[in-house]
């Protein structure tokens, strides 16, 4: 059996030369940017919010420091 003979080679099409193929994964490619900037916008809230608790924390325990001498 020869290896060769398994391997296809794709190239990309064109700008303006889609085929039907590439038309119906472009939806896909088009949720792509959006599904990101969702994850960004999440991962931005996740470490703004710990960012918060961590300052929160050092106030605490600044505080505590004060209160005990």
């Amino acid at each position: 059996m020869n290896a060769k003979n398994k391997i296809k080679i794709v190239k990309r099409a064109e700008p303006g030369n889609e085929s039907p193929v590439d038309a119906s994964n472009s939806g896909h490619a088009e949720s792509q940017p959006n599904a990101a900037r969702t994850v960004a916008q999440h991962v931005t809230s996740w470490v703004k919010e710990f960012q918060q608790r961590r300052i929160q924390e050092r106030g605490r325990s600044f505080e505590s420091l004060f209160q005990r001498a």
